[in-house]
């Protein structure tokens, strides 16, 4: 199970910060040749780029959470990222 969290509140503070990176990332980071023909929905189109943004710039945070209820935060270098806030491609909540 994927698990996501901001440091604002959901409704508001995080939604709007969101928003922001998704704009700013379809504006700044997708160049017009990255897709080929037809229609493309925001997120099919930034999927790989979003996540990053996400957790480096709105405060986001993703985990995946294992069967015995550990949390392991999933970071930003599995996107392609150069400095990930979280570190470490996939670990353990509260490790290192």
């Amino acid at each position: 199970m994927l698990v996501i969290s901001g440091d604002r509140d959901p409704g508001y503070g995080s939604s709007s910060r969101m928003i922001g990176e998704v704009a700013v990332c379809l504006a700044q980071d997708l160049p017009r040749s990255a897709l080929s023909g037809g229609l493309w929905t925001p997120g099919a189109a930034i999927a790989d780029k979003i996540i990053p943004r996400l957790i480096e710039n709105a405060g986001m945070k993703f985990a995946l959470l294992t069967e015995t209820g550990e949390r392991c935060l999933i970071g930003c270098e599995l996107f392609g990222s150069e400095a990930p806030k979280v570190g470490g491609s996939i670990r353990k909540e509260g490790a290192g």
